[in-house]
């Protein structure tokens, strides 16, 4: 039997038939983290007049950091993909590649 399959029959006989799961209380205090970092660091005025201060560059780095992190969550909904899906996705992003490449010429 493969080491995979192993694995998740003793997931499976761990979990309780009835219980619903449950999220784990490291990604709830993860979360919690995030906004909490996200209040703190919001400069007063979210457009700088002049030059921008040190903590406008971090905040505008760090939403953009958070916003490219939650482009996996659709990924915990399907942690299993289809090849077929896989590939789909890939093709759309190639052809948008080559386009670029043949107008840059």
């Amino acid at each position: 039997m493969s080491e995979q399959k192993k694995g998740e029959q003793i997931i499976k006989s761990e979990t309780k038939k009835n219980e619903p799961p449950r999220t784990p209380k490291r990604v709830i205090a993860t979360a919690i983290a995030l906004v909490i970092i996200s209040i703190i660091t919001c400069p007063e005025t979210l457009q700088p007049t002049g030059k921008p201060s040190l903590q406008h560059v971090f905040y505008y780095g760090w939403i953009s950091a958070v916003s490219t992190g939650l482009g996996v969550v659709p990924l915990v909904f399907a942690p299993d993909l289809d090849n077929y899906w896989i590939g789909v996705a890939n093709g759309k992003y190639q052809k948008k590649i080559l386009k670029r490449k043949v107008y840059r010429t």
